[in-house]
């Protein structure tokens, strides 16, 4: 998050909202490293949805290429960008599809149709 540079966060979150909230990337750098999602990639054994708006400028696509890139190859995976959208979805048609890829991932994974 403070790598990007073109984020929506303010400048005063960056600065200091979010190395106290979140993780000062100088003194707490070790601790980054050891919990970063990119580099405990090789660890996810459960099937992922990612999703992403190509618009988002709070979590930018950039962080969802660089996961999906990080995974093992045989990572059960389902990935979808839509283009038009942000932060959240706001197109009726975006919250149609998602909303239904999230109940179809969630019936294969955890419902009647996930394996025991």
């Amino acid at each position: 998050m403070s790598s990007i540079s073109w984020s929506d966060f303010s400048e005063e979150w960056k600065q200091y909202g979010m190395k106290r909230l979140v993780a000062d990337p100088e003194t707490d750098a070790e601790q980054m490293r050891k919990t970063s999602p990119l580099a405990r990639s090789s660890k996810i054994r459960m099937p992922l949805l990612m999703a992403y708006g190509a618009e988002d400028r709070r979590v930018p696509l950039k962080h969802g290429t660089d996961m999906k890139s990080a995974l093992r190859a045989d990572q059960p995976l389902e990935w979808v960008v839509y283009p038009d959208e942000g932060h959240g979805w706001f197109d009726l048609k975006t919250n149609e599809d998602f909303w239904g890829r999230v109940e179809r991932f969630l019936s294969r994974h955890i419902g009647n149709a996930a394996k025991p």
